[in-house]
């Protein structure tokens, strides 16, 4: 799981890099397509609806590949995104309520919505390195070491 996330904070970096690189109206359709997930994951996390905030931050994640215009890297992503939801599904009932999860999201689209290319990068890539330290710990505790 860690090379995976590996992967991941990778292509989420160049795919929110890329985002912020865009024509403004292609970059503002990727910031309205980026922020309909992440209010709905603030909610989930409000109603302590844990499911429903699993299914908003992949929707996120998701658009976030799929926005940057760079075919290779979404379908990279895409890849390796069942065995990332897998492990959300897993951790969803041990892991603390993920409270700043919307924050960070806010954080990537506020970069790309600005056009700062390197910032959308950096806070991409810091939120799946967050979610990654996370996650590892307790799929080790509970002996999973491979999905």
């Amino acid at each position: 799981m860690k090379e995976i996330y590996d992967i991941r904070i990778a292509l989420e970096g160049m795919a929110a890099e890329l985002i912020a690189l865009l024509e403004p109206d292609e970059r503002l359709r990727a910031v309205s397509a980026l922020t309909e997930p992440t209010a709905r994951m603030e909610k989930a996390v409000l109603g302590d609806d844990l499911l429903s905030w699993a299914e908003a931050d992949n929707q996120f994640h998701r658009v976030v590949v799929g926005s940057c215009g760079n075919h290779r890297l979404s379908k990279m992503a895409n890849l390796i995104s069942s065995q990332l939801h897998r492990t959300r599904l897993i951790t969803l009932r041990v892991r603390t309520l993920p409270k700043q999860s919307a924050g960070d999201h806010y954080a990537i689209i506020e970069a790309i919505r600005d056009g700062d290319a390197a910032l959308a990068r950096e806070r991409a890539s810091g939120h799946c390195r967050r979610a990654r330290d996370e996650l590892i710990p307790l799929l080790k505790q509970s002996g999973i070491r491979h999905l």
